[in-house]
């Protein structure tokens, strides 16, 4: 029943024999409700006087429906990686469709991202007001681990964060030498060993001549 309002009974969820009973289009969203649960026996008599009873305690679809993992896909551009998050479908529908979590949520809604290069235990986290992420300047070829969930900001403790996604890698992108370092470094690095090769010839060769000079010298002493 709604707070402050009389009982209401809905005929799906009489002398069920369910234990979930979905309520969910007959509730006002951000109303504030308590749910009374009598069990019977199915055969009609008990060994009870009372049959058991439970209230729950009061609760509101707006601020504590579960909201379940999102799905998301990728694409790998060179040194940007771009996420797209798809929007849970909700069980409430209108106009003949089902409603999606940014349906209901509208700009309440964000997401929470957790990313980390993969392999590596350090992770980094963003929060994001749109289905729709960008990651920029990561290690060009790198591959990258992420996994999202539902944020609402305006609810209170634990229950701001849905279920995080499965986590899910970009393929690792095998990147030529050219590539990684560039022609420049490369040639600067060619250069500089081009130049130790020819300083150790000539040197090989002053001391091969030292050497033979030497040899002469002693020849023509004796």
């Amino acid at each position: 029943m709604k707070v402050g309002k009389d009982k209401q009974r809905n005929p799906h969820c009489i002398r069920s024999t369910e234990t979930e009973c979905d309520l969910t289009n007959e509730l006002d969203l951000k109303g504030v409700y308590t749910a009374d649960i009598l069990s019977e026996s199915s055969h009609g008599t008990s060994d009870y006087v009372d049959p058991p009873f439970a209230r729950s305690k009061t609760f509101c679809p707006y601020n504590d429906t579960l909201i379940g993992r999102p799905a998301f896909k990728f694409e790998n551009e060179s040194k940007k990686i771009v996420l797209t998050i798809s929007d849970p479908i909700t069980a409430l529908h209108k106009d003949g469709r089902s409603l999606n979590i940014r349906d209901v949520f509208k700009k309440n809604l964000k997401y929470q991202i957790e990313y980390n290069k993969a392999g590596s235990t350090g992770k980094k986290s963003l929060i994001v007001d749109e289905s729709k992420a960008e990651f920029n300047n990561l290690d060009e070829g790198q591959s990258y681990c992420f996994r999202v969930a539902a944020y609402i900001p305006s609810r209170k403790g634990d229950k701001r964060l849905g279920k995080w996604s499965l986590p899910k890698c970009s393929p690792q992108k095998y990147i030529s030498v050219f590539e990684e370092y560039g022609l420049a470094v490369i040639g600067g690095a060619a250069l500089i060993i081009l130049a130790l090769l020819i300083a150790v010839i000539v040197l090989i060769v002053v001391c091969c001549k030292r050497a033979r000079r030497k040899t002469i010298s002693k020849e023509t002493i004796v």
